[in-house]
């Protein structure tokens, strides 16, 4: 049992003593609903095996029925809440801005977990009403419109009844009405966070860790993006929830330029020598190292001409200060193919290496890897093309 776990266990002792019916009724409900849930994953994942014949992807609706939570589990979910320990409070406001309030009223009130509430106000209200929860709740910011599936409260609540030393808690959405889901990362990436807000509005924070991070700022341009900065969680303090129970409005994004600020203080807040700039709308960091690693640039190919005369003569102006590349070549030897790549490379640090075992992405990657001298290795398709100068660096 983690260390975590036999907390959680402890306190659940003291509220719920051995042999009271409470004690046992609780017991029973949670692990009744865990071992459900995970037996009816398992089945849809048979089935749904068997349906696809692993021959091809399934489509979106397909994907959201079989990853989100069904009639059945909701039942079993409502049951479990209502006779659970887990004292969680999960509370939501909703941003009284020209969207819908009413829709996302409606499904925080059609909510499973019992001990969920919410609040609809102004975005300069938000500061004080967080100042006002429990320093144990999580608490979410939502835009007028955003909705939740009845399920989020409750999967937040249990995900920090199961480790209470989470920070965050984030999960998929898409835009209501529209094809367009977004996917948080599984394990959290905070070099993502750097150049990207990767869960949107769709997150729950504890509250006292956002306390800890300075607050909700509503004068921010990005006020999600802003606190998710501050609060730079470690991967093994977040918890992702898949399925896309979140359906927001739109996905509002500030402007490049206004969130450097913000970026800026997060690299000094890490001691990472780099500065935030905008390029293309969007973040992008340039970095200020006392030694730039070497970098070994790996291009598979099957002598495909035309792709690789586009890619080369893009790659001669970038201006990383020391890489090579390795072009690992699949479609047989010739004199004339070598003579091909003397003049195709020529002036690049650059050579080629010929693979004449049937080709398999994988191995034809690692072959090549295994034969280069960098500190850092760049997997580059040969259908690609470098934008800028700086691409490597």
């Amino acid at each position: 049992m983690s260390r975590a776990r036999a907390v959680v266990r402890r306190g659940a002792a003291r509220a719920l003593p051995p042999g009271s019916p409470g004690r046992g009724y609780a017991s029973v409900a949670l692990d009744t609903y865990r071992e459900g849930r995970n037996a009816l994953r398992r089945l849809s994942d048979s089935v749904a095996v068997l349906h696809d014949d692993g021959r091809r992807p399934p489509d979106l609706a397909t994907w959201q029925a079989r990853t989100r939570v069904g009639p059945d589990e909701l039942t079993r979910m409502e049951q479990t809440a209502a006779t659970s320990a887990n004292p969680t409070q999960v509370h939501v406001f909703v941003v009284a801005d020209r969207g819908p309030t009413a829709r996302s009223v409606r499904s925080l009130e059609q909510q499973v977990w019992p001990r969920t509430a919410h609040r609809v106000g102004p975005l300069s209200e938000v500061p004080a009403w967080t100042d006002t929860l429990p320093s144990d709740a999580m608490c979410v910011v939502l835009r007028a419109g955003d909705t939740i599936d009845r399920d989020v409260t409750f999967r937040v609540a249990d995900e920090l009844w199961s480790d209470p030393a989470l920070h965050l808690v984030t999960w998929d959405d898409d835009v209501d009405g529209e094809r367009d889901p977004r996917f948080a990362p599984p394990t959290w990436a905070p070099e993502l966070l750097l150049s990207t807000n990767p869960a949107g509005r769709s997150f729950a924070v504890r509250v006292d860790r956002l306390r800890a991070a300075g607050g909700f700022d509503p004068s921010s341009a990005d006020p999600w993006w802003d606190l998710l900065l501050r609060l730079d969680p470690e991967p093994h303090r977040v918890a992702h929830l898949d399925g896309a129970p979140g359906h927001v409005v739109d996905r509002r994004r500030a402007a490049a330029a206004s969130m450097l600020p913000a970026v800026g203080a997060a690299l000094a807040g890490r001691g990472w020598p780099a500065t935030a700039v905008a390029r293309d709308g969007h973040v992008r960091l340039r970095w200020d190292l006392p030694e730039w690693p070497r970098a070994s640039v790996v291009v598979p190919t099957r002598h495909n001409r035309p792709l690789l005369e586009s890619l080369v003569p893009t790659l001669r102006g970038t201006d990383y200060p020391d890489w090579e590349l390795v072009v690992i070549d699949n479609g047989g030897r010739s004199d004339e193919r070598q003579d091909y790549y003397d003049h195709l490379l020529d002036g690049l640090d650059a050579r080629v290496i010929w693979w004449d075992e049937p080709f398999n992405y994988g191995t034809v990657n690692n072959h090549a890897v295994a034969q280069t001298d960098g500190d850092v290795v760049v997997l580059l398709n040969d259908d690609t093309q470098s934008r800028s100068a700086d691409w490597l660096t």
